[in-house]
């Protein structure tokens, strides 16, 4: 009989123990696995504090809830860091796109803008609007009415009507190119000749040297001839 009462006193013991001190035990095996608890309420090793852990105990991480309390804390943290991340995307994206092309020497630049002024103007006389849009840059300007047209759709749709009739209204070819040292810009002028050959007014481009190498025109005006054309 007094085996038994001991027996059960034990189990009482361990089982307040237990209840009494789970929280320090958790947390001390956490950082040790290995490690005995002592527990509170008797001082000294219970039976239930003497197994080791083969690993650590599971912990399972709750989903914390966007309460009214935190929900300002959460999207705080997604404006600022979510922010900057985009911006630093938005950077390195911009970087790469607003490149500069490899400097070439001069004379190999005018000989390329030459070139391509010959081969723009060749598509009026091909009555090829599609060559023509190619050569344009994005933000072309080009001067002639009581307005500029801006951008390349409206300098396309501007100069659409030229290209309707089977024969080409007029035609130019360079007569002077001047590019600069860093080769990123030319200036091509000429004659604008009518169909029969006559002079009517003189053209000047600005060639801009794109980051693949080719060339778009972004500013083009021409100018009346004083005098009789030859």
């Amino acid at each position: 009989m007094k085996e038994k009462s001991r027996l059960r006193e034990t189990r009482n013991r361990d089982c307040d123990c237990e209840r009494r001190t789970r929280a320090k035990r958790e947390a001390v095996r956490w950082i040790d696995p290995t490690a005995t608890v002592h527990c509170d309420l008797c001082k000294t090793q219970c039976a239930h504090n003497t197994g080791k852990l083969t690993e650590k105990p599971q912990r399972t991480l709750r989903k914390p809830r966007a309460t009214c309390h935190n929900r300002g804390q959460i999207a705080g943290g997604i404006m600022k860091y979510g922010s900057m991340g985009m911006m630093l995307f938005a950077v390195l994206v911009l970087a790469g796109c607003v490149g500069t092309a490899q400097k070439i020497p001069r004379a190999q630049a005018q000989r390329e803008v030459e070139a391509t002024e010959r081969a723009f103007a060749k598509t009026m006389a091909d009555r090829d609007h599609a060559a023509f849009t190619g050569f344009l840059a994005e933000d072309a300007v080009f001067f002639g009415g009581k307005e500029p047209l801006r951008g390349r759709a409206q300098v396309a749709a501007g100069w659409k009507k030229y290209f309707e009739q089977p024969a080409a209204p007029f035609s130019w070819e360079p007569a002077q190119v001047e590019v600069l040292d860093s080769s990123a810009l030319a200036l091509s002028t000429g004659p604008v000749r009518d169909p029969a050959g006559k002079v009517i007014a003189t053209f000047n481009s600005i060639w801009q040297r794109q980051p693949s190498g080719t060339w778009r025109i972004v500013f083009d005006k021409g100018s009346e001839v004083c005098g009789d054309g030859k």
